[in-house]
């Protein structure tokens, strides 16, 4: 299964197409152009002001959201000796209020710190 990748970021201006760091999503046009079948990676640290739904994957499609520092894949450096999960790259997402992320269905959030009300199908 090839999943197309798609990039996203804190700071990207607006109106980019998610190709490349260079044209990279907001939060709001991944959540809005973003499809099953893509593996979205996310830089940068983010306050939301209201609930979100990430679009919904397929069995043989999913969509996933993977968090990094700098370059797609850096997200996930291990764990300490005792266990503990390394979380110096991942990126953090922080929900003011009630507010929250649902993961729809064959969806999936990898390296990510998220903040507020995290509920939904998919896995954490």
């Amino acid at each position: 299964m090839a999943l197309a990748p798609r990039y996203g970021k804190a700071d990207a201006a607006g109106g980019g197409n998610g190709l490349s760091w260079d044209t990279a999503w907001t939060f709001a046009e991944m959540i809005a152009q973003g499809t099953a079948g893509m593996h979205v990676y996310w830089r940068g640290d983010i306050t939301l002001n209201g609930a979100t739904t990430l679009p919904a994957g397929t069995v043989g499609s999913p969509f996933i959201l993977d968090g990094c520092l700098a370059v797609a894949g850096d997200g996930y450096l291990g764990r300490l000796n005792q266990g503990a999960l390394i979380e110096t790259n991942m990126p953090v997402l922080t929900y003011a209020g009630n507010y929250g992320l649902t993961v729809a269905a064959f969806g999936s959030i990898y390296n990510l710190k998220v903040y507020g009300a995290a509920r939904g199908l998919g896995r954490w």
